[in-house]
């Protein structure tokens, strides 16, 4: 196969040692690869290379040619006159044990039966859960093979046991001495193998009862201290179909190991059946030599020389990749899972392979740079990392062996820039070529010198794994058909027929047998995701399989199979199915355009974001073309003169009559004055009859009326009247004399006279009102509102909320402010009657409470943080208040299940009318209430920052379209034209508002609120949300109001929580309000500081003032040195184990360098009989030894009087422990390269 890149072997007569190495290359290249030839142009991985054989290439030159070589030296030269070429001019003065660290030394046999050895450093982390929970199941690997045709069962218990006697890791039992874990071997023993029929009459019945006993095959744990570790159950289905169950400890089992496995079992199984000795070498070497000899390899020199790479490679890490999570995290991880498989799409195997021959990048390089794209979309991180695994077997000694080998490694992936996936592909392959260089460096140990933040819930240093497993997996074949010829379906093309396919009893010859090989999952999940590609292709590399067809390698059809496993504590079923979703459509971008950026690839088709526009688009009315306001409401005065319309503060009933008659003649006297259409009429009035008829007047006299709030200084108010150039303003008598300039007022607007209303013909793209909003460069913004944004705020909330004459309406918000609109308009449209709330009432949350039973109020709004205050209240069943509207803030309080009303969360920005989308509240639900769906002829929609569509369950910025959309800025076009935008795909003409707030659309149609853009709050490179603390912060009985902000900056940064205690509540102390935290929040999300107020500080919209909070006590600590005799002790614990003097009291044993080998080392000294998740839930010195003195009596140390259990475990079910040790450490090395 012709090579895909130029290459330059130089002179083509060549020199004569040249010639030479490039046909000892060749000789490797055809061993590895399974080929009878290679020519010397030809593509080591267009024949079928891949990483894990490139790996083993270079092992081979380094071994057997005695040239040092590297990973870039393979991937560069991927031909033999290219690679012969480069190591030919670069032999000369290279230090082979430089190029090759397996060089240094030879591997000494040791004595193994009797003698005790030590284990890999992967095993030795298993080890540690497997000490404190002998029968736990996370560390078990399980598979099926489905055995179809004459199954010769004494030949296949023949063939284990020589498996068992080849390989004395399957013999190997593990065990604790002097404190340290050692492995011990035992002779050979003999595998049996009873076959046990599956219950039923009929074929259906037996398949029904299959998964059951498969399942009670895989529910018991192993107790490593005796044999075996690893387990068969042989159920038979019919005579011609049995199941194997295989189940084994991690202990003894990687996924190369599998492949090595099954390979020796087909030749083992055909010479058994056959009768005769199978064609196996001997093993040189048994895994117990060869984890000693790599133990003492990468000690030293050479391990603190891997150290310093990794924790350079790793500083400014982010300590947590946001995922979109469909719960929060829990405070520790379960590490309950479950996994969503599914096959890469037909032909996107070949096109991806084409691709990366063209980037010189092998399928997981690619594979692995589509993937952190994936992740930088759903998290918007430019920097992503994922874990790895690499198969650790460099040593070409190593490749014949079972056992745990494979090391978990960490790939940092930079996305700054936006650069093309080309690019991209450039960048991961020089970070995977990176890694294979500095594979050696055990994973926990690597943890230990980077000392990320320690949580119990999460990874630390990832919560990502994306894992390749291309170990060889030998054709499944294991007896022919002697009878039957290939044309029939019974050669090596076949995949193994079904019964008719072959006869025979178990225990005869003469009929074919093949196996299917199923790997099975357990339920666990070891990161909150896992995606492990299965490339069944690359599989069969080297294996020299020709198979017509492209058959699978134990399965009927060819494919890439891609394992989604995750954590249910996290994700839905629906959400990870939808993220493979995105992943596969952005393989097929990749391929029809690898130069476009990647913030532009695609994770969605035409017709998925046409779904999405339906999904985010309120129901189509026709409020903007119908009635517009003012006409309404002089419509309903005409039906019903006398009926009341508003009520004032005094009592005074204004009808329907009198106030469209006030409206009529404010309109008439303005046009007198000269106001025209669109002129600007400022308006600085109190709620009430008056105000409202004055809004009223000027929107019939064809102006805008802009309302400022007479509570704000005068010298502001001054400032804004100039900025918005009136043609007049209007205040009240009383107010006149406190303000600069010419006011009109509105007695005089209202004050007898003989004009009459001709009033101006009113259009619906007509300005109505402008609202003054502050401005983020400090400069105010005037949002202008059309009539037919009012006429559709108008009529959606009438329809809504099923408004009537009957319904009686609070008006609580400033006539400043665009929740006014909503109060009052469509209950006057309607025929309502609209009461303003006393000024002695509107902060109260009591006093407002008892106001709104007394006037039987029907509808209400109130501002976020007020309908919080008023949710923690109780209300009498009788009440005649049907909704309370919350809005202005985030929610963060869910109704109580007997509140007499519905309350509903509303969201929308000043720039569009209102309120853009909206939700009744539901009580029960764990997580933040949405904002709902949009309101009528509004489309709400989900973009990125190219401006795409975002996928449902994914963060995106809000943009909104649609007739509520302001017109723009009073006099500032350039601030209009960066909010106000056109909208893509949209009617002709359409505009849309870009919010600036993050959000992501749910499953159920509804919209998340996530915080704004620009306002995210970060600590130590964790993206906190503070609605989610203080949606927990409000569940507390005795919390009425709460507030969770970022104090400092940089590593000084800390959450700070303040607390408003309720009505019955009583000394508040922040050290209850921290624990009840920890006991529902991960810990990264308890604030260390804290303050308890009588009332939180509010802004003139009723939103909590942030600038006003006071500081907080407490925060991060400072160095303290060591007070009590009890925390000496911790600390002289520490100093021994972690070989460093412990001196201040506030010291984190984490933060030290502790890991959890250590932990259990320092507990075991400590207090014996103590859980060891004490120490990670009270990781410095002082908390430790307080809570060692409260729980179990022991000031620590050997003098303390600790309860009497062997196991420093008690109170931990076997789920925490592990969630400890994972997220403590990282997830088991093993898992990255087994489907599990």
């Amino acid at each position: 196969m012709p090579s895909t890149r130029p290459e330059h072997p130089g002179d083509p007569s060549g020199r004569q040692d040249l010639v030479g190495l490039r046909e000892r290359l060749a000789a490797l290249w055809c061993e590895l690869l399974g080929l009878p030839a290679v020519g010397p142009t030809e593509d080591f991985f267009a024949l079928g290379g891949h990483s894990l054989l490139a790996t083993r290439l270079a092992t081979r030159i380094r071994t057997e040619l005695g040239l040092p070589v590297t990973m870039e030296q393979v991937f560069t030269h991927p031909t033999t006159a290219g690679l012969a070429q480069a190591l030919g001019a670069e032999q000369s003065g290279v230090d082979p044990s430089e190029a090759d660290p397996t060089a240094a030394e030879p591997i000494r046999h040791l004595p193994r039966t009797g003698h005790d050895l030590p284990l890999s450093f992967p095993q030795e982390r298993i080890w540690l859960l497997q000490r404190l929970v002998p029968h736990t199941t996370a560390y078990n690997f399980q598979c099926a093979l489905t055995l179809r045709g004459a199954l010769d069962v004494p030949a296949l218990e023949a063939a284990y046991t020589e498996i068992v006697r080849r390989h004395e890791i399957l013999r190997t039992s593990f065990h604790e001495v002097a404190g340290r874990p050692v492995q011990r071997v035992h002779p050979p023993f003999a595998v049996l193998l009873p076959v046990q029929p599956v219950p039923g009459a009929t074929e259906a019945e037996r398949r029904a009862a299959l998964p059951e006993l498969i399942r009670q095959a895989l529910a018991d744990g192993f107790d490593t201290g005796k044999l075996p570790l690893v387990r068969w159950r042989l159920l038979r289905l019919s005579a011609t179909e049995h199941v194997l169950v295989q189940v084994e400890h991690h202990f003894v089992h990687d996924g190369w190991s599998l492949g090595v496995l099954l390979g020796e079992l087909v030749t083992l199984y055909r010479a058994a059946a056959a009768g005769r000795q199978a064609e196996l070498p001997e093993l040189e070497y048994q895994f117990g030599e060869l984890a000693a000899h790599t133990r003492a390899e990468i000690a030293g020199p050479r391990l603190e020389r891997e150290l310093a790479y990794w924790q350079r490679k790793l500083a400014g890490l982010p300590a947590l990749l946001e995922l979109p999570l469909d719960r929060p995290r829990p405070p520790r991880q379960s590490f309950a899972g479950a996994v969503h498989k599914e096959l890469l799409a037909p032909g996107l195997y070949e096109e991806l392979k084409a691709l990366g021959r063209d980037c010189g990048a092998t399928l997981f390089m690619l594979l692995s740079a589509a993937f952190s794209t994936l992740l930088h979309r759903v998290s918007g991180s430019t920097d992503v990392l994922t874990a790895t695994g690499v198969a650790n077997r460099r040593l070409p000694q190593s490749e014949p062996l079972l056992g745990m080998f494979v090391n978990t490694l960490p790939l940092r992936t930079d996305l700054s820039g936006d650069p093309s996936f080309r690019e991209l592909v450039a960048r991961v392959r020089a970070a995977t070529l990176e890694l294979y260089a500095h594979q050696d460096a055990p994973f926990e140990k690597v943890v230990a010198v980077v000392r990320p933040d320690r949580d119990l819930s999460y990874n630390p240093l990832y919560q990502v794994m994306f894992s390749f497993h291309d170990a060889a997996v030998p054709d499944l074949e294991l007896a022919e058909d002697e009878d039957q010829d290939e044309a029939d379906g019974g050669g090596p093309g076949t995949a193994g027929g079904g019964p008719g396919t072959a006869g025979g009893e178990p225990g005869t010859d003469g009929g074919a047998l093949r196996a299917e090989l199923e790997l099975l999952h357990n339920g666990t999940a070891k990161a909150d995701l896992n995606v492990i590609v299965v490339p069944r292709p690359e599989q069969r590399a080297g294996l020299g399989v020709q198979r017509p067809g492209g058959g699978l390698v134990g399965a009927p059809d060819d494919g890439v199979l891609i394992w989604w496993e995750y954590s249910t504590d996290l994700f839905d079923p629906e959400t990870v199915a939808a993220l493979a979703g995105h992943y596969q459509a952005l393989l097929r971008a990749i391929v029809a355009d690898p130069n476009r950026p990647v913030s532009r690839l695609d994770l969605l088709d035409a017709a998925q974001e046409a779904a999405l526009r339906a999904a985010g688009s309120g129901a189509q009315r026709p409020w903007p073309e119908g009635e517009l306001v003012p006409a309404a409401i002089a419509a309903r005065a005409a039906e019903q003169p006398a009926a009341a319309a508003l009520v004032a503060a005094d009592g005074t009933v204004w009808s329907r009559q009198r106030l469209n008659d006030a409206a009529g003649r404010i309109a008439a006297r303005l046009r007198a004055l000269g106001v025209q259409p669109e002129d600007r009429v400022p308006l600085v009035l109190p709620r009430g009859p008056q105000g409202i008829a004055a809004q009223l007047g000027v929107l019939r006299a064809g102006a805008l009326y802009l309302p400022l709030d007479p509570e704000q200084p005068a010298e502001r108010i001054a400032a804004l009247i100039t900025d918005c150039e009136p043609a007049l303003a209007v205040t009240t008598a009383a107010l006149r004399a406190m303000l600069p300039g010419d006011w009109r007022t509105v007695e005089e607007l209202l004050a007898d006279g003989e004009l009459a209303d001709t009033g101006w013909e009113l259009v619906p793209a007509q300005a109505a009102y402008a609202i003054y909003t502050s401005g983020s460069t400090g400069r105010p913004k005037a949002v202008t509102v059309t009539h037919a944004g009012l006429a559709n705020l108008v009529g959606w909330h009438r329809e809504r909320f099923e408004l009537t004459e009957a319904d009686r309406v609070a008006h609580l918000a400033g006539l400043g402010f665009d929740a006014s609109v909503w109060e009052v308009y469509p209950a006057l449209a309607a025929g309502a009657t609209v009461l303003p709330v006393p000024e002695e009432v509107r902060r109260d949350a009591v006093a407002l409470r008892d106001w709104l039973v007394e006037q039987r109020i029907t509808v209400s709004f109130a501002p976020t943080p007020l309908a919080e205050r008023l949710l923690a209240l109780a209300w009498p069943a009788d009440t005649a208040l049907r909704y309370l509207l919350a809005g202005g803030d985030r929610l963060r309080r869910r109704p109580p299940a007997a509140l007499p009303f519905t309350l509903v969360n509303a969201y929308g920005p000043t720039e569009h009318t209102v309120v853009a989308s909206s939700a009744a509240v539901a009580a029960e639900g764990t997580g933040l209430p949405s904002i709902g769906t949009a309101v009528d002829n509004t489309r709400l929609l989900v973009l990125d920052a190219a401006g795409r569509p975002v996928p449902p369950g994914l963060p995106g910025e809000l943009y909104l379209a649609g007739p509520g959309v302001a017109r723009g800025y009073l006099g500032d076009p350039a601030r209009s034209a960066a909010a106000f935008r056109p909208e893509a795909d949209g009617p002709p003409g359409s505009r849309m508002y870009r919010t600036g707030d993050r959000v992501r659309l749910r499953r159920d149609g509804e919209l998340d609120f996530l915080g704004r853009v620009d306002q995210q709050v970060q600590v130590r490179g964790v993206r906190i949300e503070p609605g989610e603390i203080e949606h927990v912060l409000l569940r507390h009985p005795a919390v009425a109001a709460a507030v969770v902000v970022l104090r400092g900056e940089g590593e000084g940064a800390a959450l700070a929580g303040y607390v408003v205690p309720g009505e019955a509540a009583a000394g508040l102390d922040p050290a209850e309000l921290r624990g009840f935290l920890a006991g529902r929040l991960p810990l990264h999300l308890v604030p260390t500081a804290w303050a308890i107020l009588d009332a939180l500080p509010l802004t003139a919209s009723g939103k909590p003032d942030l600038a006003a909070l006071p500081e907080p006590t407490g925060g991060r600590r400072a160095a303290e040195p060591l007070g009590t005799a009890a925390e000496r002790r911790v600390a002289e614990a520490w100093s021994a184990v972690l070989g460093a003097p412990v001196e201040d009291r506030n010291a984190d044993f984490f933060a030290l360098g502790g890991h959890s080998l250590a932990g259990y080392q320092v507990m075991a000294a400590l207090a014996p009989g103590a859980p060891l998740r004490l120490l990670f839930e009270h990781p410095t010195v002082a908390e430790l030894a307080r809570v060692l003195a409260e729980t179990t009596g022991s000031s620590g140390g050997p003098d303390g009087e600790g309860a009497a259990a062997e196991d420093p475990t008690a109170g931990l079910s076997d789920a925490e422990i592990e969630a400890l040790l994972a997220a403590w450490d990282g997830a088991p090395t093993e898992a990255t390269e087994e489907m599990q």
